[in-house]
């Protein structure tokens, strides 16, 4: 069959490292909007639930279960930590010695 897509390789990037599908989706969609400035991602293509944006520091990068019809989005985790850890573990011949994924972001 034809090599996975980006998305995909996304995806199940994440998948492979504990995160659920559903959340791995809203992952992704996010991550496109930031890219390509599409805004939030909506409602209706993440399950209903509006997406929030938060500034803790203590917090998942995406949490889909603390507050009903929510998914939260910690900025400093998604951003700083999450980003870090997925280009560390691409496949290449990056150089990954600046990476720093416990640098306490505060």
């Amino acid at each position: 069959g034809e090599a996975p897509g980006a998305g995909q390789r996304f995806r199940r990037l994440l998948t492979g490292h504990g995160v659920l599908a559903a959340d791995a989706d809203i992952i992704w969609m996010l991550r496109n909007s930031l890219l390509h400035g599409y805004g939030l991602p909506k409602p209706r293509d993440i399950s209903g639930m509006n997406m929030v944006l938060t500034p803790y520091h203590d917090a998942y990068a995406l949490d889909t279960t603390s507050r009903a019809g929510e998914a939260l989005v910690s900025v400093p985790v998604f951003c700083a930590r999450l980003v870090e850890r997925i280009a560390a573990e691409a496949r290449g011949e990056w150089d990954v010695s600046l990476i720093n994924t416990d640098y306490p972001y505060l």
